[in-house]
């Protein structure tokens, strides 16, 4: 007999404790464009994840990510370790010798480019076929891509133009 009221009782605890699926019956016009908004804008933003945002006078170095990189490799194109190192020590040397105040510098191997302050600002830029470049922002101006390697003169010489008073 307690054994029967026990297996009663664990009964009546599962079935009062299993949750019944809501019922939407009365989703107003106004609910659901809320709703459709919500989801347009988690779509529209989920490559934000791989995004970098940028402001100001910023000179961002874009380079190709790992996995591009790696792919370089597999498909048998060595040459991809001359270019980087070219790249590189172009832009090094590049950095090193500008003087200018206020001017950001960063390395991103992010696809999109989110710049806030800039003419004709916000822009996202997509750069999936850009591997080596720069871009230019500043207040108030244009913004300037560039994708290809160069020695350091060609960058200095670029940053110099852009960046002058």
């Amino acid at each position: 007999m307690k054994n029967l009221t026990l297996i009663f009782l664990q009964i009546l605890i599962l079935i009062g404790c299993k949750s019944e699926p809501k019922k939407i019956e009365n989703v107003t016009e106004s609910q659901k464009s809320e709703s459709e908004i919500g989801q347009k804008d988690s779509q529209e933003f989920v490559h934000l994840i791989d995004t970098i945002k940028i402001s100001g006078k910023t000179i961002l170095i874009l380079r190709p990510d790992s996995l591009r990189f790696q792919s370089y490799l597999d498909s048998g194109k060595e040459w991809i370790y001359e270019v980087d190192s070219d790249f590189g020590f172009g832009f090094s040397i590049a950095l090193d010798s500008l003087n200018f105040d206020g001017v950001t510098e960063e390395v991103t191997e992010k696809r999109y480019v989110k710049i806030i302050e800039c003419k004709g600002c916000p822009l996202i830029i997509d750069r999936d076929t850009i591997d080596y470049g720069f871009i230019l922002t500043q207040p108030n101006k244009k913004i300037e891509i560039d994708n290809n390697v160069f020695p350091s003169e060609y960058f200095i010489e670029r940053f110099e133009e852009y960046f002058k008073k």
